[in-house]
C-alpha cells in the first residue's frame, strides 16, 4: 500500500490567526517502496523503479536519490502513490511519471507508463498538490479543485466523472486547502471544513467532521490515510478525528488537542511538527511497540501520543503505519531501506549480442508478457522468476522468427556464433518496429517517429538495468547490431547513454542500412557508400561524439541504397522513379543485404555484407575476421547469393566510382562467368551510376556464376549469383555493382578496355533511356 503526502501550510507563529494560504508545498512524497524529494529546486527519487516512478528515463532500480529528466519548469511540491510520482512546476503546471494503470498519469496519451515526466491534462494552472494512496489532486489558482486515476482509485466525487484523461471536472470553490484519502476529499473554505461522503438515497454530499469552535479558525487540514483526519487552528492547536469507519464525518472519535505543545506544520500520518522542533505521532494500540519513540501521552488506554528520536531540523515528513520517512532542510532524508539491490552477478565472462530489427520485420505486435525465456537461454541476471519477466519487459524470447531480430541482423549473428569461441546471448529488443516502405520514409511519418522513439527508450533502459544489474566491476561486453529502423533506434539510443557510465558498455555497434549513415563524423564506413542517408538532417549530436569517443562504431551501406545512400539511389534515375514507385531500385538494394557482396573495408576484399557486418562484430571481440580472399563458391548457402533463373532477367544497379561531365560520356562493360557471357556496353550518367535491365541467356549453366562491371582502365567489381532451372518461380534480382570499389581478384579471360556503345538491340535494355 502506498504513501502520500498533502499540501499543509507553515505557521509562522503559534499565536498566529489568518486564513490559509492557497499554495501549499510539500517537499516529501513516499509510499513503501518509493520516494521523492523536492531538494534545490529539483526532484530526486529512490527505490523501486520497475513502473518508471523514479523518473530518470529508466526501469533501473536505485537505494540512492537520483534527478528527475525531463522537467521542463522548476518544481515547487512533489507527492507519490501507488508506483506514481508527480510535481507542481512553479507556472503551475503539473507533470506526472511512473504507472498510468489507473489513470494515475493524468495523460489522454495511451501509455502503459513513463519513466520521464508528462503533463497533466488540467483546467488551469495549479496551485496545491495533494495524494492520498491511490490518486492525486490540486487545487487550480482559481480557486477550484482538480483529481485524476480511474473510478477504481478515485475518492467519492459521484457527478464528476473522469475524462479520457482520467481527470475529474474541476468541483466546489475559493479552496483554501485540499488533503483527500482512498474514500473521500476535504476541502477547506474560508476555514469551514467540507468532506465527500456518499449516501444512497442521496448521492454524494459535504459534512463538516469538524468545526471550529468560538474563538479558533481552522487554517489547515490533513488525512492519513488509515487513522486520523487532522485540523489546524491558528493558535498552534489541533484536532483530530479518527477515520476508522467507512467515513470521516460519521466518527465521534475526536480528540483535541492530543500533541503536548503548540503545532507548526500538520504532518501526514496523523503527526505534527511541533514549534519546538520535533515530531509527535499519533498511535492506535501499544505506541512504543508500533512506532519506536517515546510515549509522552496517555489519551486513552489504546490511543498514544508517541514523540520520535530527533530527526533534526525537519522540513518534511511521512508516516504509514510503523513506516516513516524524513526530510531535513539541508535535504538529506532518514527512511527504511525502500530498495536492497541483489548482489551484482558475475558478467564478465558474456557477451551480450542485443539486435535490433527493422521497419515490419516479424515479429509484429505487442510482446507477450506471459510467454518467458527458459534460464538456460538468457544472461545470468535475467534468470529466475523477476529475471525473466525482466527480460520479457526488454526483449523477444528465441522462438520468434529469426530470433527477433530480422533476417539481416540474425544472419550476422548467426556466421559470429560459428566463428567466435565466446559466451554470447542473442536477444532482439522488443519494440513497434512499425511498417514503412523504404521510399516513403523520406516523408518521416509519425508512427515511424513514434516507434523509433519507443525503441530508443526501450534500449536505454535495457542498456542501464543491465550495468545495475552486472555491477561496475563485472561489466559484460555489450554488441548493438541494427538494420533500418533499427540502425536508427540504436543510434539515438548511443545519443542518450553518451557520457553515461551506461556507455562503457557497449563494445561494438554494427549498423546496416542505416538512414542517419554518414561519413566524417565518427562512424566507420566499412561499406561502398559514401553519400548521406536520407534522415541524416536527424542524427543526434550526442550520437556523434559517441561515435568520435568510442570509435567503435561500423555502419555498412550498400552503394544505391536509397535509405542509407540516397545521394547514388538518386543519381541512378529520376527522383520520381525512385521516391514514388513502391519497390524501386533504390528500395529493393536496400533489402538485398542478406544475398548482396561488397567491398568490406575490414579485409580490403568483396564479400557478402553478412561476412563483413560479422567481421565487424568479431573486430569488437577480438576474434580473427573470416571470409579474406573468398572466391565464388558452388557451396555457397544460397541465402548469401542472388537467385536468378534461365530465361529471367536481372536488374542492374552500377557505379563507375567517379562522376562525368555530361551523360552517356563513357560506358562500362558488362560479362557473366563462369563461360565468359558477353553482355554489353553499359550507358552511365554524368554522377557515374546506371541502371540497366539483364536477360539472362536461356542456355546458361545452372549453378554459380559471377556477374562482373569492368571499366575502361580494366578495373572490375562482380556480385555472385546462382542460376536455377528455366521455370523456377524465382522473382527478378536487383543486384548492385560498385565499381569504385574493385575486386582485388582476378577474372578469367581477355578483359575489354574502351568498349563501344551497342548499335541496336543486344541483352541489354537502359532503363533511364538513351
Amino acid at each position: 500500500m502506498a504513501l502520500t503526502l498533502v499540501a499543509l501550510p507553515v505557521i509562522t507563529s503559534p499565536s498566529q490567526s489568518s486564513a490559509a494560504p492557497v499554495g501549499h508545498h510539500p517537499a516529501l512524497g513516499a509510499t513503501n517502496t518509493h520516494a521523492c524529494k523536492l531538494v534545490s529546486s529539483t526532484v530526486e527519487c529512490w527505490g523501486h523503479n520497475e513502473l518508471g516512478q523514479l523518473g530518470d528515463g529508466t526501469v533501473v532500480s536505485r537505494n540512492e536519490p537520483r534527478p528527475v529528466v525531463g522537467l521542463t519548469g522548476t518544481p515547487i511540491a512533489v507527492v507519490a502513490y501507488l508506483d506514481t510520482s508527480c510535481a507542481l512546476l512553479a507556472d503551475g503546471r503539473v507533470q506526472c511519471w511512473g504507472s498510468n494503470q489507473a489513470k494515475s498519469l493524468g495523460t489522454a496519451a495511451l501509455i502503459g507508463f513513463s519513466s520521464i515526466p508528462v503533463d497533466v491534462v488540467l483546467a488551469g494552472p495549479a496551485t496545491t498538490l495533494a495524494a492520498s494512496a491511490f490518486s492525486p489532486c490540486v487545487v487550480l489558482e482559481d480557486g477550484r479543485g482538480q483529481c485524476w486515476g480511474n473510478r477504481a482509485t478515485l475518492p467519492n466525487l459521484e457527478g464528476y466523472p473522469p475524462n479520457r484523461a482520467g481527470v475529474t471536472p474541476p468541483f466546489q470553490a475559493n479552496i483554501d486547502a485540499i488533503a483527500l484519502k482512498e474514500d473521500g476529499v476535504c476541502l477547506l473554505i474560508a476555514g469551514e471544513v467540507k468532506c465527500t461522503a456518499f449516501v444512497v438515497e442521496e448521492g454524494i454530499v459535504w459534512r463538516s467532521p469538524i468545526v471550529a469552535p468560538s474563538g479558533r479558525e481552522i487554517v489547515d487540514i490533513a488525512i492519513d490515510t488509515h487513522s486520523y483526519f487532522c485540523v489546524q487552528y491558528g493558535d498552534g492547536g489541533t484536532e483530530c478525528r479518527s477515520t476508522v469507519g467507512p467515513y470521516i464525518w460519521g466518527s465521534d472519535l475526536a480528540t483535541a488537542d492530543p500533541f503536548t505543545e503548540p503545532v507548526e506544520k500538520l504532518l501526514r500520518g496523523g503527526c505534527a511538527l511541533l514549534v519546538s522542533g520535533p515530531v509527535e505521532c499519533l498511535v492506535v494500540g501499544e505506541g512504543t511497540p508500533i512506532l519506536a519513540g517515546q510515549v509522552v501521552r496517555v489519551i486513552t488506554p489504546q490511543l498514544h501520543v508517541v514523540r520520535l528520536p530527533a530527526q533534526g531540523s525537519v522540513a518534511d515528513f511521512e508516516r504509514y503505519f510503523t513506516f516513516t520517512c524524513s526530510l531535513r532542510t539541508d535535504g538529506s532524508v532518514t527512511c527504511p531501506q525502500l530498495y536492497t539491490p541483489p548482489p551484482p552477478e558475475p558478467c564478465a565472462d558474456e557477451v551480450f549480442f542485443i539486435g535490433v530489427r527493422g521497419s515490419g520485420q516479424d515479429p509484429q505486435g505487442a510482446n507477450d508478457a506471459d510467454e518467458l525465456p527458459y534460464d538456460e537461454d538468457v544472461p545470468t541476471i535475467f534468470r529466475g522468476d523477476d529475471g525473466r519477466r525482466d527480460f520479457a519487459r526488454y526483449f523477444l524470447t528465441h522462438d520468434n522468427p529469426n530470433r527477433g531480430m530480422g533476417a539481416e541482423i540474425n544472419g550476422i549473428a548467426r556466421l559470429v556464433g560459428a566463428h567466435s569461441d565466446a559466451e554470447i546471448y542473442y536477444m532482439g529488443l522488443d519494440y513497434v518496429a512499425t511498417r514503412v516502405a523504404p521510399e516513403d520514409l523520406v516523408n518521416y511519418p509519425q508512427d515511424y517517429r513514434d516507434s523509433v522513439d519507443g525503441g530508443a527508450a526501450k534500449l536505454v533502459e535495457a542498456l542501464h538495468h543491465i550495468a545495475d544489474a552486472c555491477g561496475s566491476s563485472e561489466q559484460p561486453r555489450v554488441i548493438l547490431s541494427g538494420y533500418s529502423q533499427g540502425a536508427h533506434v540504436i543510434q539515438d539510443a548511443l545519443a542518450a547513454i553518451y557520457g553515461t557510465d551506461t556507455a562503457d558498455l557497449v563494445t561494438k555497434v554494427t549498423l546496416l542500412g542505416s538512414p542517419l549513415h554518414a561519413t566524417g563524423r565518427g562512424d566507420k564506413t566499412i561499406g561502398e557508400a559514401n553519400t548521406p542517408g536520407s534522415l541524416l538532417h536527424l542524427r543526434k549530436q550526442g550520437a556523434d561524439n559517441f561515435a568520435v569517443a568510442h570509435g567503435n562504431v561500423d555502419s555498412l551501406c550498400a552503394f544505391g541504397d536509397l535509405v542509407c545512400d540516397s545521394g547514388n539511389a538518386r543519381a541512378m534515375g529520376n527522383a520520381e522513379n525512385l521516391f514514388s514507385i513502391r519497390n524501386s531500385t533504390g528500395a529493393q538494394i536496400h533489402t538485398s543485404y542478406t544475398r548482396s557482396w561488397a567491398h568490406c573495408a575490414l579485409v580490403s576484399e568483396r564479400q557478402p555484407n553478412m561476412y563483413c557486418g560479422a567481421n565487424s562484430v568479431l573486430s569488437g571481440l577480438g576474434e580473427p575476421l573470416i571470409g579474406e580472399g573468398m572466391e565464388a563458391d558452388p557451396a555457397l548457402a544460397d541465402d548469401l547469393v542472388h537467385q536468378g533463373v534461365q530465361g529471367g532477367g536481372i536488374t542492374l544497379a552500377y557505379g563507375a566510382g567517379m562522376a562525368f561531365p555530361s551523360p552517356l560520356q563513357s560506358w562500362l562493360h558488362g560479362r557473366m562467368f563462369s563461360d565468359p557471357i558477353d553482355l554489353g556496353p553499359l550507358p552511365v550518367t554524368e554522377d557515374g551510376v546506371g541502371i540497366a535491365s539483364i536477360a539472362i541467356p536461356n542456355d546458361i549453366p545452372v549453378g554459380i556464376h559471377r556477374l562482373a562491371i569492368i571499366d575502361g582502365d580494366g578495373r572490375h567489381s562482380s556480385q555472385y549469383i546462382r542460376i536455377h532451372p528455366r521455370g523456377t518461380d524465382i522473382p527478378t534480382p536487383t543486384i548492385v555493382i560498385n565499381v569504385g570499389a574493385p575486386d582485388t581478384e582476378s577474372l578469367p579471360g581477355t578483359e575489354p578496355t574502351n568498349p563501344t556503345p551497342p548499335a541496336s538491340g543486344g541483352s541489354l535494355e537502359s532503363l533511364f533511356g538513351s
